[in-house]
């Protein structure tokens, strides 16, 4: 995955190291506001349950 960051809290200039992981499990997840202007995520994202009746089948290869 390329042209995605996560920033360390709001106004930093350093990135966060993310770790790719081929998906096992489909959660909802609320936010207030996922992404900013230059599309760092701003708010941290809040699990809001599991969504054991969804497939993660378009990630499988």
């Amino acid at each position: 995955m390329s042209g995605v960051r996560f920033a360390a809290s709001r106004g930093s200039q350093d990135d966060l190291d993310a770790v790719l992981v081929r998906p096992d499990r489909v959660a909802e997840i609320s936010a207030d506001r996922p992404v900013d202007r230059t599309g760092v995520f701003r708010h941290p994202l809040r699990v809001t349950r599991l969504r054991l009746e969804v497939s993660t089948a378009p990630f499988d290869s």
